[in-house]
């Protein structure tokens, strides 16, 4: 889009610096929602882009009983 990523996320901080202070707590928990979903959907993304990168779900597998990183409760 053109913008610089400093200025953005001064801008976005400052929203949400302002909107929780005025909106009390139900705001904080807003902000906090809100939060907890960019985290999940940067933690799915991570997980999608490393088992396709990987070569699969079948290959994760292999990699993981390779190394012997199966094993739970022993």
């Amino acid at each position: 889009t053109g913008f610089p990523v400093v200025a953005t996320l001064f801008i976005i901080g400052a929203v949400a610096t302002f909107y929780t202070s005025i909106g009390g707590m139900k705001a904080v928990v807003w902000t906090d929602v809100f939060q907890a979903s960019v985290m999940l959907a940067g933690v799915l993304s991570i997980a999608i882009q490393g088992t396709i990168k990987a070569g699969g779900l079948e290959r994760v597998w292999e990699i993981n009983e390779e190394w012997d990183r199966l094993r739970f409760f022993t």
